[in-house]
C-alpha cells in the first residue's frame, strides 16, 4: 500500500522536476541540452520510480538536474525504509514457521521412537511368557 502511494508521489515529483520544456515541433518533452526527456508523463515517470525503488535501476532513465538527482536519492532512501520493514517481517515469519515445522518433526520422531521402544518391551514380556495363556 505504502509502496504504491510513494511510487505515485515520487513519479509526480520527478516528472515536474525533470520534464524540461515541451517542443511542439518534435511533440515531446526535451531537456535543456535538447535531448528528449524520459520523464514525459507521470506514468512514464512511474516506470523510473518503481525501478529505482526496487533497486533494479536499469539506467535507461535517469535525472540530470541537481533537484532531480536529489529526488532520486530521497526516492531510494524512502524505498529502503518502506521495503525493509515488510521484508524483515516476512523473513521472520518464514523462520518462525520453519522452526515450528522442525519442532513438530522432532516430536513425531520422538513419539515414534517411544512407540517402537514400548512395542519391543511388550514383545519381550510376551516372549517371557508373562502374558501368554497357559
Amino acid at each position: 500500500f505504502f509502496l504504491g502511494i510513494f511510487s505515485v508521489l515520487f513519479a509526480t515529483l520527478i516528472f515536474f522536476v525533470e520534464d524540461g520544456k515541451y517542443d511542439p515541433y518534435r511533440m515531446q518533452w526535451v531537456r535543456e541540452d535538447g535531448s528528449p526527456s524520459p520523464f514525459e508523463s507521470i506514468p512514464a515517470s512511474l516506470w523510473w520510480t518503481i525501478i529505482t525503488m526496487t533497486t533494479v535501476g536499469y539506467g535507461d532513465h535517469f535525472p540530470v538536474s541537481n533537484l532531480g538527482q536529489l529526488v532520486a536519492v530521497v526516492t531510494m532512501i524512502v524505498a529502503l525504509i518502506v521495503l525493509s520493514l515488510p521484508i524483515t517481517i516476512i523473513g521472520a515469519n518464514f523462520d518462525e514457521e520453519y522452526n515450528e515445522m522442525r519442532r513438530q518433526k522432532a516430536e513425531e520422531k520422538a513419539d515414534e521412537a517411544k512407540r517402537a521402544a514400548e512395542a519391543k518391551r511388550m514383545e519381550a514380556k510376551m516372549g517371557e511368557g508373562e502374558g501368554a495363556p497357559q
